[in-house]
């Protein structure tokens, strides 16, 4: 399985974020997206196994962005890391149908095991 990672949030919290998918699933492959046109790139290419795309974000700006590319990014297991909990930020996460959404200072925990839960199924 192949992790598409995209991130906009700090290299810190990325390496943070991107500890928790090698630990919660260590078999996968973790490929780092850090502007939209790669992550576009990527996205558009044909996929023989089932990926997953998790998205941590800085900004609402960067949400919308990705809104931009939300034709190619539906038929992905979506996990997204949000900027805040603002009732707009959450209506707008909600128009990728993300499997599971979280913010910045969410349960880095809680995540891990989405994440290992989404390896099963």
């Amino acid at each position: 399985m192949t992790v598409l990672f995209y991130s906009t949030i700090s290299e810190e919290y990325a390496e943070k974020i991107e500890g928790v998918i090698a630990k919660a699933i260590p078999t996968a492959k973790i490929e780092i997206h850090r502007s939209i046109e790669s992550l576009a790139q990527k996205i558009r290419q044909p996929e023989e196994e089932k990926n997953l795309l998790l998205l941590a974000l800085h900004r609402r700006e960067d949400l919308k962005e990705i809104l931009g590319i939300r034709t190619i990014v539906e038929n992905f297991r979506t996990v997204l890391v949000l900027p805040d909990q603002e009732r707009e930020t959450i209506a707008a996460a909600h128009q990728l149908r993300p499997r599971f959404v979280t913010t910045l200072d969410g349960d880095l925990e809680e995540l891990a095991a989405v994440l290992k839960k989404m390896t099963l199924t």
